[in-house]
């Protein structure tokens, strides 16, 4: 050490203050979420909270969604990484119907052998 020198307080993660982004523009991002159809739980989970959206979209494809509506709009619009925190955060929702929630028809039907399929289908028409 040197002498009659102060050792100064690390300066690591004392930065300035981050940019905001305005709630009004968070509120856009919940109420999108909001408005995407829900399949609710049901079944042997029919005690759980959480909601599915349909297969074939992603959360990528939503955000898409969502940036293309605000600038129909001439509104601002929050980037990937906000709009997935806030997705991820605030809400109960998930992108896949969980197997257990499948009817035993259905789970029949998606296992069987072409000639099955057909039997199967056959079977499901007459009653």
């Amino acid at each position: 050490m040197f002498s009659g020198q102060m050792i100064t307080e690390d300066q690591r993660g004392k930065h300035g203050k981050h940019a905001k982004i305005d709630d009004k523009i968070k509120d856009g991002a919940r109420a999108h979420i909001n408005s995407i159809p829900r399949i609710p739980s049901h079944y042997c989970r029919a005690g759980s909270s959480r909601e599915y959206i349909e297969v074939g979209k992603s959360l990528a494809d939503l955000h898409r969604d969502y940036v293309d509506t605000c600038k129909k709009n001439n509104e601002a619009f929050v980037n990937y990484m906000m709009y997935s925190r806030i997705f991820n955060h605030e809400f109960n929702v998930s992108f896949f119907i969980p197997k257990k929630d499948q009817c035993d028809l259905c789970v029949e039907y998606s296992n069987s052998k072409p000639e099955e399929k057909l039997k199967l289908k056959l079977d499901v028409k007459i009653t």
